[in-house]
């Protein structure tokens, strides 16, 4: 099971959005996040625990939101692959027309760090740390940082 629909699973809607604003938090900037999403028709298990039971049928948020939430937490989409293209073409004859099972189906989405903004002269002022020279305010000098 992908991690983030055990995590989704188990700990439901709420769990997602502090997950990826998570990631963002571990990642340097520019680093990069890879994420294969599991179909939602992946989710469905026969043994769930009771609680798991719960929890997946108060899922709301289907995987193909995810995208979405990572962008809003600080990411940018920089490249979306299917399965087969992940291959050689060797492989991919190979096998039929891609690997077992649905990985065929799949996309591998990469995501990237956006730079952190640096903080605005208007803002450290307001925090009492700006101590830039005459004039710094209006060229954006921020040596101070």
């Amino acid at each position: 099971m992908s991690v983030i629909k055990w995590i989704h699973v188990n700990h439901g809607d709420a769990a997602l959005a502090p997950l990826f604003a998570r990631f963002a938090s571990l990642l340097a900037e520019e680093g990069l996040l890879i994420l294969e999403p599991q179909p939602w028709a992946s989710y469905k298990k026969r043994k769930l625990s009771p609680e798991a039971k719960r929890i997946y049928e108060s899922i709301v948020i289907r995987p193909d939101a995810f995208p979405a939430m990572i962008l809003a937490a600080d990411f940018t989409l920089v490249a979306s692959l299917a399965a087969p293209e992940l291959l050689s073409a060797h492989e991919h004859d190979e096998q039929g027309g891609g690997p077992p099972g649905n990985f065929k189906d799949r996309e591998i989405l990469i995501f990237q760090k956006t730079r952190r903004s640096q903080p605005s002269v208007r803002l450290m002022e307001g925090l009492g740390g700006y101590k830039g020279g005459e004039g710094a305010a209006e060229t954006g000098d921020l040596s101070f940082l």
